[in-house]
């Protein structure tokens, strides 16, 4: 299955651009660990994914991926686990993801994920709804 991020993010090839700033990157790769956790399970696919869609962020120079990554996975797993913190961890992913765009290519992802391990658990489904409204 051809996932749709190669095509999300596919702009200008001589500017090698996806669009987005810094804190918008950084609020995808947030987001989709969250998404992650949202079944309980973390499924080999779902990390694929979320390392495919990384690799075609254009990071800034200065933070790598893997520099960045754990300090998201642990906003994710306490957003996961903490109602008050994930109306924090909401706010803040919603005020970085500033643009209608880079919030539509949030929410794609978001689904994408979903399919990634060709089964979308019931929970998944009801985050994606709520994501649904928070990003609209």
């Amino acid at each position: 299955m051809a996932f749709s991020f190669k095509k999300l993010f596919s702009g200008n090839s001589d500017s090698k651009s996806d669009g987005l700033n810094q804190a918008q990157r950084e609020a995808i790769v947030d987001l989709l660990h969250y998404c992650m956790f949202a079944d309980n399970f973390v499924a080999l696919a779902e990390d694929s994914f979320v390392n495919s869609v990384a690799a075609t962020l254009n990071w800034d120079k200065n933070i790598t991926f893997e520099s960045y990554e754990g300090g998201s996975i642990g906003k994710a797993r306490k957003a996961k686990e903490s109602a008050s913190y994930r109306e924090t961890f909401y706010k803040d992913v919603i005020s970085r993801l500033a643009t209608k765009e880079a919030r539509a290519k949030a929410l794609q992802l978001c689904r994408d994920l979903y399919q990634a391990d060709a089964k979308q658990a019931e929970a998944e489904t009801q985050q994606l709804a709520t994501l649904a409204k928070l990003l609209a």
